[in-house]
């Protein structure tokens, strides 16, 4: 769940220095506008893609998940001509009207509203059979193909802000504004198994990878749990955590923090490898990270709008690609060598639309 940090200060006066260094580094990410992910009303919260990287999901303030297809443009709203006009030119031109000239991705399904209030997070099961969706306290369980409800998860005494399924897709893993992390059974009795409850403030971010659980919050703590032996290892950024991701090769994390910089660690031993600052913009809004699907750039949200890329080695900006006219808080980054479309990025902002950037000659592909 992204938050917003009241302030009086103001992003403005760096917007047409950050809009002119987005336009030198376009060519080096050499990713464009080429579609819009269209229909929520109100702040998008997450967006992701689905385990095939073929499909997107996304969730916001209007209590409704939608599925589309990234990489397909509606028939019924979008023209081969319309398509051509996308191009690095688009990006010269008001921030306002790149959105509103995208063609349309193709929307799949709808899903039905089953929370009183704003869905906050999402995920999916490893076969993308199952959707989970979180809103207020509440997890719920439903099918991704019927969109039946197929159960709900109640015990947390605070807000859930993140969602994850490990990697049998049997237990669910929910973290929570109340400073806890909760494993679900998720096969038939819906019932709680066990609370991890060690973080002193709010739960931002989990991970499930192999036998390990990864928590990252607002204490400026990544805790890794290692479930076959019991144990649990601190590794402390001195700085509130707002989103991780882990890297393709689950070697690497990178941990969003509200100081502004991603602190890059190594996974087995939290070693800092990496830190990257000065491109995005962080401070009041809780911004998502992701790795590119080859694992080059580390890609980040920022609050004036803009998609950040960071060279993974160097910590240099490769592109700064800007479209939003709202904060952009969630990203998901898809296609690569399991699907058989380039890289792509899902950008999900706060002015209800969601953005998806490609390859001139990709979005071509697409029409």
């Amino acid at each position: 769940m992204n938050f917003y940090i009241p302030s009086n200060g103001s992003n403005e006066e760096n917007e047409n220095e950050r809009t002119s260094e987005g336009k030198q580094h376009l060519n080096k990410a050499n990713l464009v506008p080429s579609a819009c992910l269209r229909g929520h009303i109100g702040p998008i919260h997450a967006v992701m893609f689905t385990a095939d990287n073929k499909y997107c999901i996304t969730c916001g303030n209007d209590r409704s998940v939608r599925l589309f297809n990234p990489t397909r443009l509606d028939p019924a709203e979008t023209t081969r001509e319309a398509q051509m006009n996308i191009s690095s030119s688009t990006l010269n031109r008001n921030r306002s009207r790149i959105v509103t000239e995208l063609p349309s991705s193709l929307p799949i399904k709808i899903y039905p509203t089953i929370h009183p209030y704003a869905i906050s997070c999402i995920a999916t099961d490893p076969k993308s059979q199952i959707l989970l969706s979180c809103g207020g306290k509440t997890m719920a369980c439903v099918d991704v193909i019927t969109g039946k409800t197929l159960g709900k998860y109640h015990g947390h005494q605070g807000r859930i802000n993140t969602v994850t399924c490990n990697e049998d897709g049997n237990v669910y893993l929910t973290g929570s504004y109340d400073g806890s992390v909760k494993l679900w059974d998720g096969r038939s009795s819906h019932s709680e198994i066990q609370t991890l409850n060690e973080s002193k403030d709010s739960i931002m971010t989990v991970l499930s990878v192999n036998h390990l659980i990864v928590s990252g919050g607002v204490d400026g703590c990544i805790r890794t749990y290692d479930v076959r032996r019991g144990q649990m290892r601190v590794d402390t950024v001195h700085e509130s955590i707002t989103g991780m991701s882990l890297s393709g090769d689950a070697k690497c994390i990178a941990a969003s923090c509200l100081d502004g910089g991603i602190r890059l660690l190594e996974h087995s031993t939290g070693d800092l490898l990496n830190t990257y600052w000065g491109s995005h913009v962080s401070g009041k809004y809780g911004l998502e990270c992701t790795f590119t699907k080859d694992d080059l750039h580390v890609v980040s949200g920022s609050e004036d709008g803009n998609v950040v890329l960071y060279n993974l080695v160097s910590g240099k900006c490769d592109g700064i690609l800007g479209g939003h006219t709202r904060p952009t808080c969630s990203i998901a980054c898809g296609g690569g060598k399991q699907s058989s479309t380039k890289e792509v990025i899902v950008s999900g902002s706060y002015d209800g639309n969601a953005v998806v950037w490609a390859s001139p000659e990709e979005s071509y592909r697409w029409a």
